[in-house]
């Protein structure tokens, strides 16, 4: 699957926001069909911080940084 051939309802397969309760910030992993991990280090205020935070990462550096095992990513 290209950059181009992604839809959001595909990337909310592979997308997860998970509430961080202690501090109401969220924290954003994104999990491959082999269940290889991206994990950003940075929390966010909302949803929309978030998902802007992934597309930019996307835009800059392509959905295959997301794929496979490239060593441990973090954000």
């Amino acid at each position: 699957m290209s950059d181009a051939d992604a839809q959001p309802q595909e990337l909310d397969e592979i997308l997860r926001l998970v509430t961080v309760l202690a501090e109401q910030l969220l924290a954003l992993e994104i999990i491959d069909e082999k269940d290889w991990s991206t994990v950003w280090d940075e929390q966010f205020p909302t949803p929309e911080n978030a998902c802007r935070a992934f597309y930019a990462a996307a835009d800059e550096e392509g959905m295959a940084s997301f794929v496979g095992d490239s060593g441990p990513t973090v954000h």
